[in-house]
């Protein structure tokens, strides 16, 4: 069942037009632009996630609105639409703000932005849906990741526009999304973070500060390492997540800018590397999109031993998703 917290409002297009993609394999060889998607609208904000009864679900944004679609046979077709409510008033902030993400319990929740923060939850697969559930924060937080650690406690990590000092900030729960603490502040000067756990109470939280660095905690979150470097000195690099694949490997995601021979032209491509020994080392970094222009907003979570990734890129017709 649907919740809806606004009516639809109309829209202006955006000047940069991008389409949604997803991909899936460790090889990333399949990637197959999202096809439930209007040419009359702009999309930019877009998650994919596998269910407990192994079905994918889709979450996006089109024209104010909070879609969901279901695909049985790993992606190759989709169901139709479901409208799961009028949820973006601020169409450039939906962007980096919707957030979906599988518990190790079953429950699937996903955060969204709507003037404030809302999550809501289901314990079906996707097919119905709780009332939304607010949160609190004083600063509209910017690039959220929900996470979770090897016993249950959710993290959602997040920076802050306009934030005047560069923090990451993260709440928790331990009721299964019910209730969430306080804001925290990890011990860094450094933005866009993401969680993941890499052992039992041990979990480990990647961030940007003029490169790629990860800490480590082995309390379950209450307490972290210093910052390790994976990419240093290097500006080009920005917005790093990382999950956990079934078999123990970590898979390290972020955007980097590349020069281009066109003048007033970006390349922002996406990249990634792996460690199958809890980071101690990585592998060379390899370039999981490579487009002259712009690949940005993406989501990553997990199928087993394979990666999910939903972005939004400018080399298609009308701001459309890709995965």
């Amino acid at each position: 069942m649907g919740f809806v917290l606004k009516n639809g409002l109309s829209k202006s297009l955006f000047q940069i037009i991008t389409i949604l993609i997803f991909i899936i394999s460790t090889t990333f060889a399949q990637m197959s632009k999202f096809p439930l998607q209007d040419k009359n609208f702009n999309y930019k904000g877009a998650s994919i996630i596998t269910a407990p009864n192994n079905d994918l679900l889709f979450f996006w944004v089109s024209d104010l609105s909070l879609y969901q679609s279901r695909s049985t046979n790993n992606g190759s077709t989709w169901s139709d639409p479901i409208l799961l409510g009028f949820a973006y008033d601020n169409y450039f902030s939906a962007a980096d703000n919707i957030n979906a993400f599988t518990s190790v319990s079953g429950r699937i929740f996903i955060i969204f932005y709507d003037y404030r923060y809302y999550s809501i939850y289901s314990d079906d697969n996707g097919n119905s849906w709780s009332s939304p559930l607010h949160f609190n924060f004083n600063i509209t937080p910017r690039n959220g990741v929900l996470s979770e650690s090897s016993i249950g406690k959710l993290f959602y990590a997040y920076a802050k526009v306009n934030d005047p000092v560069n923090a990451i900030y993260f709440i928790t729960s331990s009721d299964r999304g019910l209730t969430w603490s306080d804001e925290n502040t990890f011990p860094t000067t450094s933005v866009f973070g993401s969680v993941t756990p890499i052992d039992t109470n041990k979990l480990m939280m990647v961030c940007q500060n003029k490169g790629i660095y990860y800490s480590i905690s082995t309390n379950d979150g209450v307490n972290w390492g210093p910052p390790i470097f994976v990419y240093s000195n290097d500006t080009s690099v920005n917005t790093p997540r990382i999950v956990k694949d079934q078999s123990g490997k970590l898979w390290l995601f972020y955007q980097k800018y590349f020069p281009t021979p066109f003048h007033g032209s970006a390349q922002q491509d996406i990249v990634y590397r792996t460690s199958v020994d809890t980071g101690v080392t990585w592998s060379p970094e390899y370039n999981f999109t490579t487009y002259k222009g712009q690949d940005n907003f993406y989501h990553i979570s997990i199928k087993g031993n394979n990666p999910l990734v939903s972005f939004t890129s400018d080399r298609g017709d009308s701001l459309k998703s890709n995965y």
